[in-house]
């Protein structure tokens, strides 16, 4: 039994995470906490946090972006994200760095996908935006909310209200902070914004927004067409992104990209209620929430963009009969929108999918299986999402992490999954799961710690003659004896002595097994 208690302790160990502050630690006032002095927590971070299950085979440019990552988060007095070194490690093209000289030509910056200015606020779609990967993200901030370095120091840096909400500094929505630090000497000053106005040209089909960088992003269809297909250039200028309801409530069966589409803001195709059937393009890096809402005729969907963030729900009450998607982080919010899924079908690209994916009603409903791809399933459900799951997750074995923290690629922390006085991102040990949840997975995987860390019911799924406790293909006397020597501490044993298959092995499968023996006499 001491054996039991121990194994169990190992994997609460290895599957809790407990918020940390930095305040809490007991350190020298000049001794930041890195992985070297912390290395338990330094392998908690690196595993359920920036999902590295390999380390010692990352590049060193990567190892050192990991550990920039962990000690900077860690020993900051706010809550941050290191935002542009985790998508660059985590694969994703970042773009290149803000300029003074961009603060001339766009009013603000901004990462796209929680740009939340462009729905709340008309005057936006007709100003420049740049986007662009900020290098830190203040989590609790409201104002000075993303930090954009001009150098990758950090020693001088522009900070910009970009996706903050409500501010009540109104005086700051008209300026950026311009900081500069020289050893110990910071000094900063206010930076005029330029509220420049987009230039539009026009053809008989669309009318376009110019950005500063002669980008083109069609901001309206001119002609209600049964059928579009965007150019990928006019007028020597590349067609690189949709306008927020630049489509809403056209009534096309038919849209056709350029491969040069980029971006797509917020609600850009809402309310085509004749639309039937979209391919997005390969190289879109961003989309926006609700980008085709009430698209209600939308029967085949393909998102094959393997570079793409989305991070909201997308497809708002659509009643799709095919649908493939193939980008690298599949959200819980991509599924629990629909209204309905006859067929999904995954990529290569997939790794990482939310939990709610995982649920047993939506893999018959929607006739799905998690690809061996996934490696990967994040805890990205909110309560507010516990009434979608039936009492049974499917965890394949080809899942190497079971409850990783949720980092949205872009945008805030979910209030849920980190409390507002930590400095590292690490989840804690609260179970997201209804307690009436049974966990369907593999004998020694992160699915079964994590139900035994948390007193969640385990069904396992290994083809094993259960009771079978020497692997001799017959459960008899001599599994009983070996069993009883395991729990004893004495021997070693497999799960197949796991007769009740409740995934613990306890003195109940003694009892159960020497039933079974004993009715086979």
């Amino acid at each position: 039994m001491k054996k039991i208690i121990t194994i169990l302790l190992v994997f609460v160990l290895c599957c809790s995470y407990s918020p940390v502050h930095v305040k809490a630690v007991e350190t020298a006032e000049n001794n930041l906490i890195t992985s070297e002095n912390s290395p338990e927590l330094w392998e908690r971070f690196l595993k359920y946090d920036l999902c590295i299950l390999d380390y010692n085979s990352l590049a060193d440019e990567e190892k050192d972006l990991c550990k920039f990552i962990f000690e900077t988060e860690l020993n900051s007095e706010d809550t941050i994200i290191c935002e542009r070194a985790r998508r660059i490690l985590a694969g994703y093209d970042v773009g290149r760095r803000v300029t003074i000289e961009d603060t001339e030509n766009y009013y603000d910056f901004a990462d796209f996908d929680y740009l939340y200015n462009y729905i709340t606020d008309a005057y936006c779609y007709e100003r420049p935006y740049l986007y662009s990967v900020p290098d830190i993200k203040h989590i609790d901030f409201d104002v000075n909310y993303n930090e954009y370095w001009l150098d990758e120091s950090g020693n001088k840096k522009i900070l910009s209200n970009g996706e903050a909400l409500n501010s009540e500094n109104i005086d700051f929505l008209d300026v950026y902070k311009y900081i500069e630090q020289n050893d110990n000497i910071i000094t900063n000053r206010d930076i005029k914004r330029y509220s420049i106005h987009l230039k539009t040209i026009a053809d008989e089909t669309f009318t376009y927004a110019v950005y500063p960088d002669n980008t083109l992003y069609v901001l309206k269809a001119n002609n209600h067409l049964m059928h579009y297909e965007i150019p990928e250039e006019v007028n020597g200028m590349k067609v690189v992104g949709i306008k927020r309801s630049a489509f809403c409530y056209e009534g096309c069966y038919d849209i056709i990209f350029p491969k040069s589409i980029e971006y797509i803001e917020p609600l850009a195709f809402s309310d085509c209620s004749f639309l039937e059937s979209i391919t997005l393009p390969k190289n879109l890096k961003f989309i926006g929430r609700e980008s085709f809402l009430n698209c209600t005729s939308l029967k085949d969907i393909t998102v094959d963009c393997p570079d793409l963030i989305c991070k909201k729900s997308v497809f708002g009450y659509c009643k799709a009969e095919n649908v493939f998607l193939n980008f690298k982080s599949i959200t819980s919010y991509m599924l629990s929108t629909f209204d309905r899924i006859n067929n999904v079908t995954f990529g290569d690209d997939v790794i990482k999918m939310g939990a709610l994916w995982a649920n047993s009603q939506f893999m018959q409903d929607y006739n799905y299986t998690i690809p061996e791809t996934v490696k990967f399933i994040t805890n990205d459900v909110s309560p507010v999402y516990n009434d979608y799951y039936s009492n049974d997750l499917i965890i394949p074995k080809t899942v190497k992490v079971f409850g990783a923290y949720f980092i949205p690629a872009s945008g805030k922390y979910e209030s849920n999954f980190i409390s507002s006085d930590a400095n590292i991102a690490v989840i804690n040990n609260k179970c997201y799961l209804s307690p009436d949840t049974v966990i369907s997975g593999y004998y020694g995987t992160e699915a079964h710690n994590y139900a035994l860390a948390h007193n969640i019911r385990f069904s396992p799924l290994d083809d094993l003659i259960y009771g079978d406790a020497n692997n001799d293909g017959s459960v008899n006397i001599a599994d009983a004896v070996l069993l009883q020597s395991y729990l004893l501490c004495n021997a070693e044993t497999s799960w197949s002595a796991d007769i009740n298959k409740d995934g613990i092995i306890n003195a109940f499968d003694m009892v159960y097994m020497r039933q079974k023996i004993l009715n086979h006499q």
